[in-house]
């Protein structure tokens, strides 16, 4: 609504006074966008007020240019910014993790925002997951139905500027999918807001490291094996996969199977990368080092599993025994 006052401010009536509105483009009115209004005769100090009923067709702003004249002379002039907006309603946002790993429980936030000056209407939420999210828990009494993957809530009113927050909690079973959940707000079959967030699954590693061989003694000058066995117990990749052993020196390396030796392996470290150095999700990867040792007693075999995935590798250590050579009388 657009509301003019004017007040004769002189000491003589006035008459033959004219109103003169330019109506700007983002104002609507059926009459057209230059408007006059011939104004009745006003006495000294008199005033008439004129309203003006508009619609408003974009956000913005306008401006409202008014004038008043008396045939060919200006009396008075002003403008008006008018600053429009869109109309305040109930807001919902959803906030999900941008990614998420498989098998691990992630929290789906929904957040309904009163922006309005009244108290919001009784109202139902509901929340649809997407197949491959796995249904574990939702706050505020929220109902699922395993049918169709939907989680209701009933939503008490909301005061003028407060907020209500709604949690699910669920777990994708499948890596490399874009995963949707969408929300909606209704009031019977009137819906009031609508929110659609999306998250990526992911995959993670979980590399692992035995050693077998060294359990049972061994004959000194006698060959013996040494079996590493890297694996992955996840579900995305171990890459760039690296095996350090640092041996004691009555240990010989006789030869390698399954792995090469790192040229940039440090003095007195034996670094091995396996032939296929990336493992996938429930393999491995197995490397045999043939040693031979020199004198009999204990000696400490330490292991390193290094990989992209670890920021500190793998570690363990382990005792080698070796016995004397048996002799024969």
């Amino acid at each position: 609504t657009l509301q003019f006052t004017l007040t004769n401010h002189t000491q003589l009536p006035q008459s033959g006074v004219v109103l003169r509105n330019v109506i700007p483009k983002e104002l609507d009115h059926p009459a057209g966008t230059d408007l006059e209004y011939p104004l009745p005769a006003l006495a000294a100090g008199q005033s008439k007020i004129i309203t003006l009923q508009v619609k408003a067709k974009t956000n913005g702003e306008a401006v409202s240019r008014a004038t008043l004249a008396s045939g060919k002379t200006v009396l008075a002039s002003g403008e008006k910014i008018i600053r429009i907006g869109a109309a305040q309603t109930v807001a919902i946002q959803q906030t999900v993790p941008a990614r998420v790993s498989i098998g691990t429980a992630a929290a789906l936030k929904t957040t309904i925002s009163n922006n309005t000056r009244t108290r919001s209407p009784a109202a139902t939420l509901t929340q649809t997951l997407a197949p491959g999210l796995d249904f574990i828990a939702a706050s505020n009494q929220g109902r699922f139905d395993p049918v169709n993957g939907r989680i209701t809530w009933s939503v008490a009113p909301i005061n003028p500027g407060d907020t209500v927050t709604f949690t699910t909690t669920a777990r994708p079973r499948q890596a490399g999918k874009t995963l949707a959940s969408l929300v909606r707000l209704s009031e019977g079959t009137r819906t009031l807001a609508t929110s659609s967030e999306t998250m990526l699954t992911t995959g993670f590693p979980a590399p692992n490291l035995n050693i077998s061989g060294i359990q049972a003694p061994a004959t000194v000058g006698r060959n013996f094996d040494i079996t590493f066995n890297l694996s992955n117990g996840g579900s995305s990749p171990v890459t760039r996969s690296r095996l350090n052993i640092n041996l004691p020196e009555s240990l010989q390396v006789i030869k390698i199977t399954g792995g090469k030796r790192d040229v940039d392996g440090k003095a007195g470290s034996l670094g091995i990368i396996p032939s296929q150095d990336a493992i996938a999700g429930g393999q491995a990867r197995t490397i045999v080092v043939t040693v031979r040792s020199t004198v009999p007693g204990q000696q400490l075999l330490q292991t390193q599993f290094a990989c992209d995935q670890l920021q500190q590798p793998l570690a363990r250590t382990d005792a080698v025994t070796t016995l004397p050579r048996s002799i024969t009388p």
